[in-house]
């Protein structure tokens, strides 16, 4: 291939890359919205309580950003579709949570915030075992078994023997304890008293139970 040849095959290669440059060019990911975290006006809400929401957002790519909110519970007292709403939390406590989607022309932001409501009702306790009036012999072992609820959780429940403290069980998922009590207490009538107290508002309620201890004479057991 001779000089002017190669020229001319040179001169027509950068014309043709010249004219197909953009095919090298990669398209720009169109951007997101940027939207903070959820923001409310109350720090503890309680079953009923109006509270409000609301993003600070903003849009670094095309068209204007839409809002739309979400509840899992409860009633929005605004239209959900600004960037704040107004909400009605359950007359029922739990745990609730609230998200907002945030879109501009090509993309959606969603946050969401988890939202325990409180409850102020007392806890519901009741002793299943022993029954009221049982008879239980002294010095044998009983398992006193209780079930308590809450809707916050239960922080606690604590076993009385005649108001004598017989120990603590911390709350569980399941709302199921049992204790062991060794009867001691003496021949008669003995109250079995349990606590159980919310893990939210620290509400507190208990059931007690009054049985009958059939007496031992020592060495005759």
């Amino acid at each position: 291939m001779n000089i002017l040849t190669r020229l001319t095959f040179f001169i027509l290669l950068i014309l043709l890359l010249g004219c197909d440059a953009k095919l090298f060019e990669t398209e720009e990911e169109p951007p997101a919205p940027e939207v903070s975290e959820i923001f409310t006006s109350l720090s503890e809400i309680f079953a009923g309580d109006s509270v409000k929401f609301w993003v600070n957002a903003s849009n670094p790519g095309e068209g204007s950003l839409t809002y739309d909110w979400n509840k899992s519970a409860g009633e929005f007292l605004s239209p959900p579709d600004q960037d704040t709403i107004k909400w009605r939390a359950p007359f029922k406590g739990g745990d609730q949570s609230i998200e907002v989607n945030v879109s501009n022309n090509d993309k959606t932001v969603t946050k969401s915030k988890l939202i325990e409501v409180i409850s102020l009702n007392i806890p519901v306790v009741n002793i299943v075992n022993p029954k009221e009036n049982a008879y239980l012999v002294q010095y044998e072992t009983t398992e006193i078994k209780v079930e308590a609820f809450h809707d916050n959780g239960i922080s606690y429940v604590e076993f009385f023997i005649n108001d004598s403290s017989l120990g603590i069980i911390d709350g569980n998922t399941a709302n199921s304890y049992t204790k062991s009590w060794l009867n001691l207490a003496p021949a008669g009538s003995a109250e079995i008293k349990v606590t159980a107290v919310a893990r939210s508002a620290a509400t507190e309620s208990f059931d007690l139970v009054v049985v009958n201890i059939e007496g031992v004479i020592p060495g005759k057991k």
